[in-house]
């Protein structure tokens, strides 16, 4: 029994990610980034999650609008909440976005709306 309860729990512990898209999380832009082809101004994004596993979906919108979309890998994480970028360009490219327990490393970026 306590073997079951044991597992029982290894697998919803790992399926947290999993859940992340039941409510939308907030992100903050400190400056301009891009993502695919699009530039995404800085400011405050609503970021919805869709997909279970390691591989989902996600958007940036703001208000009704959908700024962004791209796919990206969901991977565990205990680091402080934030955005990572590629600053090599003449606009900084989104690499990562962290949110609470879950790092979402970008994948294949594309324009919303493409």
């Amino acid at each position: 029994m306590k073997l079951f309860f044991a597992f029982t729990l290894m697998i919803v512990a790992a399926s947290v990610p999993a859940f992340a898209g039941t409510k939308p999380q907030t992100v903050s832009l400190p400056e301009a980034v891009e993502v695919g082809s699009t530039v995404v101004p800085a400011g405050d994004y609503a970021l919805n999650i869709t997909g279970t596993g390691s591989s989902v979906q996600a958007t940036l919108t703001q208000g009704k609008k959908t700024v962004a979309s791209f796919s990206a890998r969901s991977v565990p994480s205990k680091a402080d909440r934030g955005v990572t970028t590629d600053g090599s360009g003449k606009v900084p490219v989104l690499v990562a976005i962290q949110i609470k327990d879950v790092n979402l490393v970008l994948e294949d970026t594309k324009v919303a709306g493409q």
